[in-house]
């Protein structure tokens, strides 16, 4: 989730129109914020061992009165600690009630929703993770909290309430790991299930490059997603550098709740497909 401003800062983009004043503008996204208008679109998470959709990355949007749906980019520098929290709060909500109806459909998969520190600074962090899963009677083990590492800083009491998260049952995904911050005290700091590898370095790695940084990827034995993955080249570097799990446009794009389920099943159809074709059994 990219840092919040102190003071709201539009971009241009948002406030293009003639007419449209920056103050409008963080009027209207925290208006839509609390009147319903947030939507997560789910990018699918595929599994390069067995080649099956494990699980999908939450990715919050905000529908404007003008039907427009616009990203984090625009929005989150208009919203504050409150905000965030809300935020959180309703994609969670949108997220498990997702994984409810697919697993009505007989499609089983997980789902990784970001963290913002702030909410990680609550006491009642656990609580409302805990709460929200037992509403919608989505087992823990299924959900995937993700913190972005430039935004992990170490706190007592930040560690203490990651550890009880686990505790509850929840994996924690380390997200855009390799984009400068990395240490070994702070991997270690907190028992990660899941290193998300940032796509520069995925990149990188299909340049060449970066080769340091895999042999610490694979010395750690952390479950890795590479993300990023756009083309044939960053999948082969997604498995050069010992990915277990690839994410990005070569895969799937971004999509609504109701197109995920289809969506899983072509993908395993193709897949075996592939696999019975190849031996024969087509």
């Amino acid at each position: 989730m990219p840092a919040v401003h102190a003071c709201p800062q539009i971009s241009p983009q948002a406030a293009q129109a003639p007419g449209v004043d920056a103050g409008d503008k963080v009027a209207e996204y925290r208006d839509r914020l609390h009147a319903g208008g947030v939507e997560m679109l789910y990018q699918p998470i595929v599994d390069l061992r067995s080649t099956v959709a494990v699980k999908v990355e939450a990715l919050a949007r905000l529908r404007l009165r003008d039907g427009r749906l616009v990203g984090p980019a625009e929005f989150l520098p208009a919203f504050g600690a409150a905000e965030l929290g809300v935020l959180f709060d309703e994609g969670l909500r949108l997220s498990l009630g997702s994984l409810r109806a697919w697993s009505a459909m007989g499609v089983e998969l997980g789902v990784c929703v970001n963290l913002p520190p702030v909410v990680l600074s609550d006491s009642r962090c656990v609580e409302r993770v805990a709460d929200a899963l037992r509403e919608h009677g989505v087992a823990p083990d299924r959900l995937e909290l993700e913190l972005l590492e430039h935004a992990f800083e170490q706190p007592a009491a930040q560690q203490a309430m990651l550890e009880r998260l686990r505790r509850l049952g929840v994996a924690l995904a380390m997200d855009d790991f390799g984009s400068g911050h990395s240490d070994m005290p702070r991997l270690r700091a907190v028992c990660f299930d899941t290193l998300k590898v940032d796509r520069d370095l995925t990149h990188s790695v299909a340049r060449g490059g970066s080769s340091g940084l895999t042999l610490l990827i694979r010395r750690l034995g952390h479950d890795v997603v590479a993300e990023g993955v756009e083309d044939l080249g960053s999948l082969r570097a997604a498995r050069s550098m010992g990915a277990r799990f690839a994410q990005g446009y070569a895969i799937a794009r971004p999509m609504r709740a109701d197109a995920v389920a289809g969506w899983v099943e072509a993908f395993d159809a193709a897949y075996h497909g592939r696999v019975a074709r190849s031996t024969g059994a087509a």
